[in-house]
C-alpha cells in the first residue's frame, strides 16, 4: 500500500512543481481567460492552477465579478475536457459565495458520472449544511462511486437530517460503503459508527 501511495505522492509533487513553474507568471484573471480558449496553455492546466490558487484564499476570491466569472466558466465548460469541469468544481468549492454553490448544484445534473462525483465532493467541501438535501438522492444511486462520495460529502456537511440516510450503510455488504458511512457518522459524533470503526481497527 505504501509504495503505490509514495509513487502517487511523488507524481503529484512533480506535477505541482511543473504547474507552478508554468503558471507562476499568470494572474488568476489570465487563468480564467485561458479557460475560454484564450492564451497558449491548455485550459485544464489553467483550471488546475486556478483551483490551487483559490485554495489559498487570495483577495479576488471575494470579488463578486471574479466569482461570477468562475461560475460562468464552470457552467459553459460542458463541452470541454472533463478535467476542466472537474477542477473548476473544486475551484468553486473554495469560493464561499452563493453563486458558486448554485453553479455546483446545477452541475449535479451533468451527464458524466465522473464530473457528478467531483461536484458532489465539491459541495461537501463548500460546507453549507443547507446544500445537503441536494446530495441525499445520490445515496440511492446505482453507481457505488456516487454513493461513496455522497456519504463522504454529507459527513462533511454534518446536516443532522441527511446523516440519518447514511445510517443504513453501516450494514451494507460493500466494505467501502460501510467504512465511509462509519467515518462520516463518526465525524459528526454519532456513536452508531463505533462497532464498524472497531472492526476497521482490527
Amino acid at each position: 500500500l505504501l509504495i503505490p501511495l509514495t509513487i502517487v505522492a511523488i507524481g503529484v509533487g512533480l506535477f505541482l512543481a511543473y504547474s507552478a513553474a508554468v503558471q507562476k507568471e499568470k494572474s488568476t484573471d489570465e487563468l480564467l481567460a485561458t479557460l475560454s480558449g484564450a492564451g497558449v496553455n491548455k485550459p485544464w492546466h489553467a483550471a488546475f492552477e486556478l483551483t490551487r490558487r483559490l485554495a489559498g484564499n487570495p483577495p479576488e476570491a471575494s470579488d463578486p465579478v471574479f466569482i461570477a466569472g468562475v461560475a460562468k466558466a464552470f457552467e459553459e465548460s460542458g463541452n470541454q475536457d472533463p478535467r476542466v469541469r472537474s477542477f473548476l468544481a473544486m475551484a468553486l468549492a473554495n469560493l464561499k459565495d452563493r453563486r458558486s454553490l448554485e453553479a455546483l448544484q446545477k452541475g449535479l445534473e451533468d451527464e458524466s458520472d465522473e464530473i457528478r462525483i467531483h461536484v458532489i465532493l465539491a459541495i461537501g467541501l463548500y460546507g453549507d449544511p443547507a446544500a445537503a438535501k441536494s446530495l441525499t438522492p445520490f445515496l440511492d444511486s446505482t453507481d457505488e462511486g456516487e454513493q461513496r462520495t455522497a456519504i463522504c460529502a454529507l459527513g462533511l456537511l454534518k446536516d443532522e437530517e441527511s446523516l440519518k440516510g447514511i445510517v443504513p450503510f453501516l450494514e451494507h455488504e460493500t466494505d467501502d460503503l460501510r467504512w465511509n458511512a462509519a467515518l462520516a457518522l463518526a465525524g459528526a459524533g454519532d456513536m452508531q459508527a463505533e462497532p464498524v470503526l472497531l472492526k476497521m481497527l482490527d
